[in-house]
């Protein structure tokens, strides 16, 4: 598990986000406006990453764990055919700043947006941060990553978020599963990572160019 680690959050990457091509193009109470809820976000923010390790085999189109849990879907078996390592992963910004995204939008609409949009950013910062991360571990033995493989995407359904849960236990870093396996707070994301010599590798976090991942998919709850 890590904990309350810094996230650099570029204005210009927020300003992009509520709708101006830069930060110099923002004008009146706007630019206070960003400013102040990317210093709310810094300050309010915990974010936290909940990892494993797992080995697995595959049989038909079920990945099972060496722990003996089970995930199912041709979307993972076809990805993690030529992996030999599995890696859970679940990240998020924190329970605080959700709920301070969630009062500012009814106190205030449009910083509500941009605190939100402020929190968008640090989710796939963050995202990218730890694939990165693995990605260079796994390179030092000559070994490649997938990008996230996550819950909702094709027939790897948003019901085998539960396995995910019962094997990392994320309330540990404040986050919660919905009857609907809809994660809060809804700035979190969750996903495998399959490690293996032989896998052609992705480029990013989210890589929507190989295989069966051009889907593209970044599966957080916004």
């Amino acid at each position: 598990m890590i904990r309350d680690f810094w996230v650099s959050i570029p204005e210009d990457a927020v300003a992009e986000r509520v709708g101006y091509p830069s930060m110099d193009m923002v004008t009146g109470p706007a630019v206070e406006s960003i400013r102040e809820m990317v210093f709310l976000a810094q300050t309010s923010g915990s974010p936290g990453i909940l990892f494993a390790e797992h080995e697995f085999r595959l049989s038909g189109v079920e990945v099972q764990l060496d722990n003996g849990f089970v995930f199912s879907g041709e979307y993972l078996t076809e990805n993690l055919e030529n992996a030999d390592l599995v890696v859970l992963v679940v990240m998020s910004i924190g329970a605080e700043l959700q709920r301070q995204i969630e009062s500012m939008s009814a106190e205030d609409p449009f910083n509500g947006f941009v605190l939100d949009a402020v929190a968008a950013y640090m989710t796939e910062a963050m995202s990218e941060m730890v694939w990165d991360g693995f990605a260079r571990r796994y390179a030092e033995d000559g070994r490649r990553i997938t990008s996230f493989l996550s819950p909702g995407t094709k027939d790897f359904s948003l019901q085998q978020q539960i396995v995910l849960f019962d094997i990392l236990r994320p309330d540990r870093i404040g986050v919660q599963l919905s009857d609907s396996q809809l994660m809060w707070p809804a700035k979190s994301l969750s996903g495998i990572i399959g490690v293996g010599q032989r896998l052609l590798g992705a480029e990013s976090a989210h890589d929507c160019s190989i295989g069966e991942q051009a889907d593209g998919h970044l599966r957080g709850r916004k």
